[in-house]
């Protein structure tokens, strides 16, 4: 397995307005677009301009998105959020269950499981936190189907996090933490050393598999597809592994793999990051 990340997803901000930001907590509204629908192995799963797809085990492909918000260290965010709107999902036909591998090493191939997964209603909003860039940030996952696949989803979801009051903030001024977040959040520096040292948390990524050895090419669009957004990213920061093609616990962000980096070629024209 081949995983490919980047630093920033600029396209994020497009459809995430930051409403608050302060020394107590954090509110933001996410805009919910009309699903376009793709197909795979003749199923279909929506996909949502600004988001990610998401893939689990045994669940359906579904766009959504990750937020990181910089909270003070040590402190354990409260999430709330309420929704508004509600617009009609119409699939095409059946929807996409996430592809499993079979077999090993090159002879690996991704079939879809027959079991259909149950239609059930979970949260909109998921939370974890973790160390990233000098600082403590909890990523909200935002689910639009995560009322179910019901035939309706929202057209906003505002999400609040809330912490006690702390001191020691300030406004971000790193580019890589600002690429990674959003201007204008507060921050709070953590000093001394940290311990996560995986390249992927916190950031972008995209998982490929190669049938032989041999020169790969891999466009944007394909990037983009796969759900790791590279627009407003310099191409510098492009970056290719090679691992164990095993999953990352999310629960744990001290979890690592032993990684190989590989030489790539980008041909971006020379004229700046890759735009729409």
């Amino acid at each position: 397995m081949l995983a490919v990340f980047l630093l920033s997803n600029r396209e994020h901000h497009d459809i995430v307005a930051y409403n608050y930001s302060g020394n107590d907590g954090c509110s933001f509204t996410v805009s919910v677009g009309q699903p376009a629908f793709r197909s795979y192995e003749d199923r279909w799963y929506p996909v949502i301009a600004g988001m990610g797809v998401s893939f689990e085990q045994d669940e359906y492909v579904l766009p959504s998105i990750n937020c990181y918000i910089p909270v003070p260290p040590g402190c354990e965010p409260q999430i709330s959020f309420i929704t508004a709107g509600s617009q009609t999902v119409e699939p095409p036909g059946p929807l996409l269950i996430t592809p499993v591998p079979t077999g090993e090493g090159l002879d690996t191939e991704w079939e879809i499981p027959s079991a259909v997964p149950p239609v059930e209603s979970g949260d909109y909003v998921e939370l974890r936190t973790f160390r990233m860039l000098g600082t403590t940030v909890a990523a909200v996952t935002v689910n639009p189907f995560g009322g179910g696949i019901n035939g309706n989803i929202p057209l906003e979801i505002s999400v609040r996090l809330s912490w006690p009051p702390a001191d020691g903030s300030r406004e971000i001024d790193s580019p890589l933490l600002e690429a990674a977040t959003h201007p204008g959040l507060l921050f709070w520096p953590i000093i001394g050393r940290t311990d996560v040292t995986s390249p992927f948390w916190g950031r972008p990524w995209a998982r490929m598999a190669v049938s032989s050895t041999g020169i790969y090419a891999v466009t944007g669009a394909e990037l983009e597809q796969a759900g790791c957004e590279i627009t407003g990213t310099p191409s510098r920061a492009l970056m290719l592994f090679s691992g164990p093609g095993t999953q990352y616990v999310l629960e744990d962000p001290t979890a690592e793999h032993q990684l190989s980096e590989l030489a790539i070629e980008v041909c971006d024209g020379g004229d700046g990051p890759p735009k729409k």
